[in-house]
């Protein structure tokens, strides 16, 4: 019995319950683990629930009550309901727990420790069992045990339970559990209510003291006895063969243990996915797997049965005889060692499999419904800890499995859920999936290798290095320095680097002895003089090859534009580049949620016919977060708060028929103008592309290879080219992806020998797209548009020189010109420019430009330099008036060049 009565038990629990909750002021700690949290209001918090596959957040929480609750059905209750389900705990061991946390002394009942077992409770059922002679006849002549053996360890009867006693005690010799026994009553093994868990190391107390070897883990209370009367040193687990503690390793340090479960399937089976994966690691002296030679039936399977029943003696009919203590010493020094540190994870020669032991475990007996779910989550987890690797990315809530070469997401998706199925029959939809599934992330945030984790090509500025994943059987990673070109590990590497592969890419191979002359010699035949356009843009369009394994080098990358008529070309280019690095064709049209997974994955982005006509909304947000490398945030879909972050961390190339002339555009996007003019006569796409494909590993080779040697080695001066070009182009309209620019001069510079290129060809390219640059500027600025259209509007009123017409003028546009010094100007407040705007363009039939004033003044500061050299001057906030700014304009006397609009309008 427990050291006070019932009553007073139950309040020093309460009282110490209440105790450790009211110390406890912000429940947030106990749900750190959780992800997406999202405050809502002063004490709930929304986040994915731990307990299942969550994309919309079902799971709240308060941090002042430490209350929870799944809306999707996982449950709810308060915060040691969430540690005993998180955990695997008893009530009574997470309160424990969360009071050692928090300070609470643990409770005291009449001066004993906390809900300590009286020795006295343990002698007083000593004293039943010897006066009872039934009890002790059953344990003497069907147990085998001798009264010495019942004495020694203090074997009892509890008369109220009608169940013989066995003391658990740990190993300091204290008491930590009575276990019951009866052969007649089902179960036939219980504990003392409240202290069944944790599981107990019964045998702990005489292996802490015992200066001998040898120790016997065996199965079962009654066969680590027999043991002891046989003169071996012995322990069991209190809660079966899928029960072994972490914690009780230290206990075998040093020692030459000798593993004898059942002769059963699930003996034998915990023994390999339970046992031998915990002691992997252990510092044993040695390690032997012992199976006794019986038949493994119900009543053949133990030691019980090795020492109390009889059976032939080396084949003979009538010579009979039980086991003996020289027979188990025999059948000990027979078993080869398993020596420590080489531990199979899965199986030994002969064992069962990663299916037979997760098998075991669900069809065990006496084994709650969550301890099998922890014992099969763990056996998962040592299994796929041995033969891959766990990581997590800690910019992100993403946790990976790297296996057989193969990288997964550790989450409810087809391809991991494939894989549980697979090895363990694990099924999503079930609660036991969703346990290991969540295990598993658990298990690779607290255990995994942080790394960082990106598409399938990434740079570290720092070493300088450029990976690349191979895509070949092995999953490997293609790291390149200036020092050398070796394949590592995915994930499994010192540089703590991991690479999603593409089902896009094609494998290919570096090849180390490959003659880079051979390889630049086939790239300028298949690609550099096939491309439709003019010697600067193919020696550009080369240079963006190398150029896309070096776009993490590049924050803000330029958007290529390749433009011209339907018979260009552009197309073309596009796909040879896409057949060398991917190894089939990339160019696409589709969403804009399967534009931003492929430029999140991929180095290389590419969207074919991509019109001016098609440029709004979400389309342009796509290729502005593209070009600027800034992260696109939106709401997740169905969800109030949950922020879905998009980030295109790739070139973008796109083909169409005329530039990309909005605005925003224009700085940051490299014009490639193709043309039929260019084309060779000779040229086949469908031959090119075949070519290509066969000799695709040597040009990479020879890319490779140019990035080691010629590039990395300069990474830094890059710099250097970049405060050129912004002190020799000053101004120039497409200073805005400079950085990158000067990134692809390098190239440039490394090309110009193996491709015969022209020195310095980089500046006449640079010049033309500065000059295409003003000029598409000219004809696409709405600003310039409709102040030229204005104009004519002036002219028009000044051949007419009548008071009705000016009348009609001020009317329709709210203002009139004036004359003075420097010529015709006219004032006006931002919102009279807007009025003008908009007259003008319901006069001419088109759409209003501009929504409001304040989008007007953004764009005419942003057009004044395209202004003034239009000839246009413009005074911004030229005087103050009652508080409101007007603004200065002078009309052109000169007639410059003038937009066109769409339709031909006047």
């Amino acid at each position: 019995m427990v050291d006070s009565s019932p009553n007073s038990v139950k309040e020093e629990w309460k009282r110490f319950k209440q105790e450790v909750l009211s110390r406890i002021q912000d429940f947030s700690t106990l749900f750190q683990g959780v992800q997406g949290q999202h405050k809502n209001g002063s004490e709930w918090v929304t986040a994915r629930c731990p307990f299942h596959d969550d994309h919309t957040p079902s799971f709240a929480f308060n941090n002042k009550t430490g209350q929870w609750a799944c809306f999707a059905g996982c449950g709810k209750g308060g915060a040691l309901d969430y540690l005993m389900h998180t955990t695997g705990a008893s009530f009574r061991d997470a309160l424990l727990a969360l009071g050692d946390k928090t300070g609470v002394p643990r409770p005291h009942l009449n001066g004993s420790g906390p809900g300590e077992i009286r020795e006295s409770y343990v002698r007083k059922m000593r004293e039943a069992l010897a006066q009872n002679k039934e009890i002790m006849s059953f344990l003497t002549g069907k147990r085998g045990l001798t009264e010495e053996t019942i004495r020694r360890f203090e074997l009892g009867w509890d008369s109220y339970r009608r169940r013989i006693s066995i003391p658990i005690r740990d190993e300091h010799g204290a008491l930590g559990n009575i276990r019951f026994y009866s052969s007649t009553q089902s179960p036939k093994m219980i504990n003392l209510k409240g202290f069944g868990n944790p599981p107990r190391l019964y045998g702990a107390d005489l292996l802490a003291k015992n200066p001998g070897k040898q120790v016997i883990l065996c199965e079962g209370e009654f066969d680590r006895l027999l043991l002891e009367q046989n003169g071996f040193v012995a322990v069991t687990s209190t809660h079966g063969c899928t029960a072994f503690r972490k914690e009780w390793i230290s206990l075998f340090e040093g020692k030459d243990l000798v593993i004898a479960y059942d002769v059963d399937p699930e003996g034998q089976a915990a023994v390999q996915g339970v046992v031998l994966r915990a002691l992997k690691d252990a510092k044993v002296s040695s390690i032997r797997n012992l199976q006794l030679p019986l038949s493994g039936a119900k009543d053949d399977k133990d030691f019980g049965d090795f020492f109390t029943k009889e059976r032939p003696v080396d084949g003979s009919l009538f010579d009979k005889r039980h086991g003996t203590a020289e027979d188990l010493k025999r059948l000990i020094a027979a078993v080869p060692l398993i020596e420590s540190g080489s531990v199979p994870a899965v199986r030994t020669p002969g064992g069962p499999g990663l299916l037979d032991i997760l098998n075991s475990i669900r069809d065990a007996k006496k084994v709650s419904s969550h301890q099998k779910l922890i014992s099969v989550a763990e056996v998962v987890m040592e299994h796929l800890t041995e033969q891959g690797a766990f990581f997590f990315d800690p910019r992100a809530s993403n946790e990976y499995l790297c296996l057989d070469g193969l990288l997964y997401t550790i989450s409810n998706n087809r391809t991991f859920n494939a894989l549980l199925q697979r090895i363990g029959r694990l099924n999503h939809t079930t609660s036991e999936g969703k346990f290991v599934w969540e295990f598993l992330k658990n298990a690779a945030r607290e255990k995994g290798s942080p790394v960082r984790s990106a598409g399938w090509v990434c740079d570290d500025a720092d070493l300088p290095a450029v990976y690349i994943h191979a895509h070949d059987e092995m999953g490997r990673i293609l790291k390149i320095t200036s020092d050398s070109i070796v394949l590592i590990p995915n994930g499994r590497n010192d540089d703590k680097v991991m690479l999603n592969p593409s089902d896009r890419v094609q494998p290919f191979r570096y090849l180390d002895n490959v003659d880079p002359a051979q390889g630049w010699a086939l790239f300028k035949e298949l690609l550099f003089d096939a491309f439709p356009c003019a010697e600067a843009d193919k020696a550009l369009l080369s240079s963006l090859v190398p150029l896309v394994f070096l776009k993490d080098f590049c924050p803000a990358r330029p958007l290529i534009r390749l433009s011209g008529s339907s018979d260009s070309g552009k197309t073309t280019a596009a796909k040879l580049i896409g057949h060398l690095i991917y190894g089939e064709d990339i160019a696409k049209t589709g969403t804009i949620a399967s534009f931003y997974t492929d430029a999140s994955r991929n180095p290389l982005a590419m969207l074919d016919n991509l019109e001016v006509s098609n440029l709004k909304g979400e389309l342009l947000d796509f290729l502005l977060t593209g070009a600027t490398g800034i992260v696109h945030e939106k709401k997740k879909l169905y969800t109030d708060q949950e922020i879905v972050r998009e980030k295109a961390a790739s070139f973008i190339m796109t083909t169409g028929i005329e530039s990309l002339g909005k605005p925003e555009l224009l700085s940051r996007q490299w014009e490639i103008p193709c043309d039929a003019a260019f084309h060779n006569p000779r040229f086949s796409q469908g031959n090119a592309i075949q070519k290509i494909l066969k000799h695709r590993d040597v040009i990479l080779s020879a890319v490779f290879r140019l990035l080691s040697q010629q590039i990395l080695p300069r990474i830094e001066k890059r710099y250097d080219v970049e405060m050129l070009l912004k002190r020799e182009f000053k101004d120039h309209p497409k200073e805005r992806p400079f950085e990158c620019l000067a990134l692809a001069f390098l190239v440039w510079d490394a090309l110009e020998e193996p491709l015969g290129l022209e020195k310095n060809l980089w500046s006449s390219w640079l010049k033309s797209q500065q000059a295409e640059s003003e000029e598409t500027a000219t004809d696409t600025n709405l600003v310039l548009q409709f102040l030229n259209l204005f104009k004519g509007a002036v002219r028009a009123l000044e051949s007419a020189r009548d008071l009705a017409t000016k009348d009609e003028f001020f009317a329709a546009y709210h203002l009139l010109p004036e004359h003075g010094e420097d010529g015709m100007f006219f004032t006006a407040t931002a919102g009279g420019i807007f009025h003008l705007f908009t007259a003008l363009a319901k006069r001419h039939g088109y759409p209003r430009p501009f929504e409001n004033p304040r989008q007007l003044m953004a764009r005419l500061r942003e057009s004044l330099p395209l202004l003034k050299s239009a000839g246009w001057e413009v005074r911004i906030s030229f005087k103050t008036v009652r508080g409101e700014h007007t603004h200065w304009v002078r009309i052109p006397e000169n007639e410059p060049k003038e937009g066109g609009f769409p339709g031909g309008a006047e």
